[in-house]
């Protein structure tokens, strides 16, 4: 980036960090790595940058290899469905539309990593101006990456009520979980995370989809309220995964132990009357 030192008026150009940097402050659009914005380098900095450098490729080469690697084994999960028997149960329908889920979501992330990370070029001089008109598809892309995660971690969380409902409620979990509440879940499932990131994004002032000048912005991103509400909605969708399946376990370990000492009990009562 071209930037003016306070007390210099020549306007001398100053070389760029990094092209993602650059990248990075012309669109607020947040990418993996973000180096530091600095006009002078301490040798202990310059060695960390070279560092960083280095080690970035073959790391973000090897992200993008184990998404591939989901994708596949998703696709396997996908097509098997084709030697499975009908009807299909709710917890494999469940299952199904996970690994959809995950497949999506590897995918995207693949990708942003592919596009914002392997193709990034550190230029020795900073490009004179940068393409912003597609900081609105990119922002969209962006919604799309996190709402993945996101109806990832709600499959995950419908499975467990599904797994719950079945050993708490046997009798009624065939007509609570039909093939029509199924479907509505799953599609509720797919369309609301993401949906609901690009509706709040719309709904921001002046940021997001919503800006007064020409092109999207990613401020929200960055923000601690909204990185707060991210984190509290995952962290606890995971603690309530956690505690449902904590549950079962106990109802599962509580139900052997009913079953063995009635065992015993039959078994003393049959050696009395054998006697």
């Amino acid at each position: 980036m071209y930037a003016m030192d306070g007390n210099d008026t020549t306007g001398t150009a100053v070389e760029p960090t990094s092209w993602v940097d650059f990248y990075y402050n012309m669109t607020s659009f947040p990418v993996l790595l973000n180096y530091t914005m600095s006009t002078t380098l301490s040798p202990a900095d310059s060695e960390l940058k070279l560092a960083q450098q280095a080690l970035y490729p073959p790391m973000v080469s090897l992200l993008v290899l184990l998404c591939f690697v989901a994708v596949a084994v998703n696709v396997v999960v996908l097509v098997s469905v084709c030697w499975i028997r009908r009807p299909l149960s709710p917890t494999l329908q469940f299952s199904l539309s996970l690994a959809g889920a995950d497949m999506y979501t590897s995918t995207l992330l693949a990708t942003n990593l592919v596009v914002n990370s392997l193709t990034v070029i550190f230029p020795k001089d900073a490009p004179e101006d940068v393409d912003v008109q597609n900081t609105c598809f990119r922002l969209f892309f962006e919604m799309l990456r996190m709402g993945g995660i996101y109806t990832t971690l709600a499959h995950l969380l419908a499975l467990a009520f599904n797994h719950y409902l079945g050993i708490t409620k046997p009798l009624q979990y065939p007509s609570i979980l039909t093939n029509r509440n199924i479907v509505f879940i799953c599609i509720l499932l797919w369309i609301a995370p993401p949906g609901g990131l690009v509706f709040y994004s719309w709904l921001l002032e002046d940021d997001g989809f919503s800006t007064k000048d020409e092109g999207c912005a990613s401020k929200f991103l960055f923000q601690a309220a909204f990185r707060r509400a991210a984190s509290s909605v995952f962290f606890t969708s995971t603690t309530l995964i956690f505690l449902i399946y904590l549950h079962i376990f106990f109802l599962v370990k509580r139900h052997q132990a009913n079953r063995n000492r009635f065992r015993r009990v039959g078994s003393t009562y049959s050696r009395t009357n054998s006697q």
